[in-house]
């Protein structure tokens, strides 16, 4: 069993199914789900038929109310892959879901993916060889010059968006078009000691890991990706919006008072 004792909210996860093979695998997927059941099976389907070589599928359903968990591990079991799928039983958020899955995860490099497959797993190839040119987190982007999005998101969503990328700028750090991207690919050690460090629940995780690695010097990279929008977001405009922007003051607060540990170097002023 993994070490998630530093994983707040660990003492209620449960083991809801796994396949464990002795090798370490070269890759570790981890899929956060809430409430998953219709879009899931199709991009777990995705996954396991597209990798001819076993990989290892973490599914961390973060106490959904419907059949989520059930429906992963009954996909699951019928593929070559090794899997674990994994639960809360009450939803904390998917920053809390991605953080449990990455220190339960296996792989030499680890592939964090949206359970609604809106970024095709081919597209892995790409951030793959940014990992294998030397990057420490690549980040999958919509807004790069080579990004190409098919399916566009809703017209009231894209501003908001391109707001949240400029409080992440003038609050935290700049030089990254698309934090929020549900695509992004580390190498194994470096996910878990930024992971071990991350404090935030919420959506605003990502730019909370970015910061993370930018701060202590690790080499960053974002690379354009194929991507659709899917209906049925979990982002509520309203609520979620509100929540994502005071999670970006806690992050600010919490690099000002050594939160993340002595040596991230002490925070100033919003780089870039």
């Amino acid at each position: 069993m993994p070490p998630i004792s530093c994983v707040r909210h660990s003492d209620d996860t449960r083991l809801v199914s796994a396949r464990r093979v002795p090798a370490e695998p070269d890759l570790s997927i981890i899929i956060p789900a809430y409430n998953e059941g219709e879009r899931l099976p199709s991009t777990l389907r995705e996954v396991a038929d597209y990798f001819h070589d076993p990989i290892e599928i973490v599914v961390v359903d973060d106490g959904s109310r419907d059949d989520t968990a059930a429906l992963a591990s009954r996909i699951l079991l019928m593929t070559r892959h090794a899997y674990a799928v994994v639960r809360h039983p009450q939803n904390h958020g998917k920053g809390c879901a991605v953080r449990l899955g990455v220190l339960w995860a296996r792989g030499g490099r680890l592939l964090c993916v949206d359970a609604d497959g809106a970024a095709p797993i081919a597209e892995w190839e790409k951030l793959r060889a940014r990992l294998d040119a030397g990057a420490d987190l690549v980040i999958g982007s919509r807004a790069m010059p080579e990004s190409r999005i098919p399916i566009t998101q809703p017209w009231y969503r894209r501003p908001l968006g391109r707001a949240y990328n400029l409080l992440v700028r003038a609050l935290l750090f700049g030089g990254i078009h698309d934090t929020q991207c549900g695509f992004k690919a580390l190498r194994s050690e470096v996910a878990r000691d930024l992971f071990s460090r991350q404090r935030i629940d919420g959506f605003s995780f990502d730019p909370e890991v970015i910061f993370l690695a930018l701060r202590v010097g690790m080499r960053v990279e974002e690379v354009g990706i194929v991507w659709n929008d899917r209906p049925h977001s979990k982002v509520s405009v309203l609520n979620d919006s509100l929540e994502m922007l005071r999670d970006l003051l806690r992050i600010r607060r919490y690099a000002r008072r050594g939160v993340y540990g002595c040596d991230i170097p002490r925070f100033s002023a919003a780089a870039g």
